[in-house]
């Protein structure tokens, strides 16, 4: 059983890595990002709240493939047990 990374599971993590990458340019930028009034620029606001948005969805659909795959999920070798107090 091949447990590597998909297609779909390294373009959640790049979504996820460069939405972090955008809020830190933000943050450190914030004057490039809003108008005279405070608000934000549009482009801004889709990237903000658009690349999250994508990186759910690419998760989810890949839980749908491997679902209809029928694959097994990952399964860790540390039981859950292990993790309460």
């Amino acid at each position: 059983m091949d447990h590597g990374l998909s297609i779909d599971a390294y373009l959640r993590w790049i979504l996820w890595a460069s939405f972090l990458g955008y809020s830190l340019h933000y943050i450190t930028h914030h004057a490039q990002h809003t108008d005279q009034f405070g608000h934000l620029s549009l482009t801004t606001e889709m990237i903000i709240f658009g690349m999250p948005l994508a990186a759910v969805a690419v998760g989810l659909l890949e839980l749908m493939f491997r679902d209809r795959a029928g694959t097994e999920a990952y399964k860790s070798d540390v039981p859950i047990d292990s993790f309460r107090p």
